[in-house]
């Protein structure tokens, strides 16, 4: 309910403006006018008035000097409300009056003044009311003019003619009393509609600066028109910082920054990544997304910004870990190859005296070389399971027993057998 009455608020307030410009305006105008007539005419009765009547002509004098003063001082305290108050309006249905009276009353070629008096009055205030109670004072003023002109020396014109001078003022009044209250129905109404968009742009102010990702529009010509908190937040300038400024400019150029905005321009959508760069410098990727709409016949872009920056580092970061990752598996791969490469180095160079120690012992204790005595035929024995116990500890660290291993080993098995 606030929202409507701030919004019916501020479109009577712009309707008093323009009131107030426009009385302004006719207040200086009838100043100059009456500045213009006072010259022009004052001469012309000074050689054709009597002498008697010298004082009409300073009375005149008096108002119209009295009623451009009173202009001269609202305009210099620049305060055009005061010509909205009743009082202003008292003023001229004085002025007019006088001019009236001292121009021959029922007679007078002035009686139109009471109309344009009416007709700024409805102008100004637009109430049916106000403006019927304005032409009621009017009727009663120009009564009272005729009443005093037939006190003091009768009237000339018919009566019938004096009636319809007095009963036209009341209908001019209420034509123009109708004008200004389907003004104010035309005003209601367009408040109304004020307040309906008002409404909905509030509304839509809501929702776009309650949403998570930064939103933007910009126009054909790339002037950016519409923000929401997000995106200032996230640019890292205030609304009215960024707004007209071109949306390419808040884009890394990489030479294809043309191409995206011509490709949404045609497609009327746009779906990529890009990278935004805000206020400081800072360079974010983000995934945009553009659409188009039309408003008042003109062409619009609405930008989605979401910003995947994090996840185009974590992406980063996991491709940077695989790749050293894989260089660290090479590098295990190369060590091992290399250990395993040692190993049978290291096992060939041993394995080749301890087969002649082995074989050797196997002639001992076949008696190839004689008989062994029972006493050395054991230790001869300990040293050959010692020898077979090392060469299973070389298989055991290569993982894969050569065939001169198991060879040695068979051998070694049917020798235990023969003891």
């Amino acid at each position: 309910m606030s929202g409507t009455v701030d919004v019916r608020h501020l479109h009577r307030a712009d309707g008093d403006d323009i009131r107030l410009m426009l009385g302004s305006r006719l207040e200086r105008l009838g100043m100059i006018l009456r500045y213009a007539a006072y010259i022009v005419l004052v001469p012309v009765f000074l050689l054709r008035a009597a002498p008697e009547n010298y004082r009409d002509l300073a009375v005149i004098t008096g108002v119209v000097l009295l009623h451009n003063a009173f202009v001269h001082f609202v305009l210099w305290m620049r305060r055009p409300n005061m010509f909205l108050t009743p009082w202003n309006f008292i003023i001229h249905l004085t002025e007019a009056s006088l001019i009236v009276a001292f121009t021959g009353a029922d007679e007078s070629e002035f009686f139109f003044l009471y109309y344009f008096l009416l007709l700024a009055y409805s102008v100004f205030s637009r109430e049916f009311t106000r403006v019927l109670v304005a032409t009621v004072i009017c009727f009663l003023a120009y009564g009272m003019v005729i009443a005093i002109e037939y006190l003091r020396v009768g009237i000339s014109a018919p009566a019938a003619v004096v009636f319809l001078k007095i009963v036209s003022v009341v209908l001019f009044g209420w034509l123009a009393a109708s004008p200004g209250r389907l003004w104010r129905q035309i005003e209601d109404a367009a408040a109304t509609r004020a307040q309906a968009l008002a409404s909905s742009e509030a509304t839509l102010r809501t929702i776009l600066d309650s949403t998570a990702e930064p939103i933007l529009v910009y126009d054909e010509g790339e002037a950016i028109t519409e923000v929401n908190d997000k995106a200032c937040e996230f640019l890292g300038m205030k609304r009215e910082e960024i707004l007209g400024r071109p949306f390419r400019n808040f884009l890394f150029d990489d030479d294809s920054v043309s191409e995206r905005l011509a490709e949404a321009k045609l497609r009327d959508e746009y779906h990529g990544e890009q990278v935004f760069v805000n206020a400081e410098g800072v360079e974010r990727t983000v995934d945009l997304h553009i659409r188009s709409f039309i408003q008042g016949r003109r062409r619009f872009f609405v930008v989605i910004a979401h910003d995947i920056t994090e996840r185009k580092d974590l992406q980063e970061a996991t491709h940077l870990a695989n790749a050293n990752l894989a260089r660290l598996n090479r590098e295990l791969q190369q060590v091992n190859e290399m250990k395993t490469g040692l190993l049978i180095t290291v096992s060939q160079r041993i394995r080749s005296p301890l087969t002649a120690i082995l074989g050797y012992l196997d002639m001992l204790l076949n008696d190839d070389f004689g008989p062994v005595a029972p006493d050395q035929r054991k230790p001869l024995q300990n040293c050959r399971r010692t020898t077979v116990r090392v060469f299973r500890i070389i298989d055991e660290a290569l993982h894969v027993p050569p065939p001169v291993s198991r060879s040695i080993m068979r051998a070694a098995d049917i020798t235990r057998e023969k003891d």
